[in-house]
């Protein structure tokens, strides 16, 4: 993002800003691969929001092309993280063998 874009200083920058991200949200609804819109209409629809919101400038350096490829960036929330970690837990304590501590091999009475 551009620095100038959205300058914490400036009173209308919140109000800008929403509105950036309203637009981007609808075009997401509307054009988003997920929901059956073509990915390379999609890019450059939010590529000109962008432009248009001066979060970049075309042909500046770093400006993906059309047919670049996109990084997904996803968070994983801690809870995830321990719920993942559990199952894993669960999986190699039922393959220890009866003899280890901790297993979850438990014997027929």
């Amino acid at each position: 993002m551009n620095a100038a874009a959205f300058d914490p200083g400036d009173p209308q920058a919140v109000p800008r800003r929403e509105q950036w991200r309203r637009e981007q949200r609808q075009i997401a609804r509307l054009h988003h691969p997920d929901v059956g819109g073509d990915p390379k209409r999609f890019l450059r629809l939010m590529r000109e929001l962008d432009q248009r919101h001066g979060i970049t400038a075309a042909g500046s350096p770093g400006t993906a092309g059309p047919d670049a490829p996109v990084l997904v960036v996803t968070r994983t929330g801690t809870a995830a993280l321990w719920r993942r970690l559990r199952r894993y837990e669960r999986v190699v304590r039922s393959r220890l063998p009866r003899r280890v501590p901790g297993s979850r091999r438990h014997i027929d009475l």
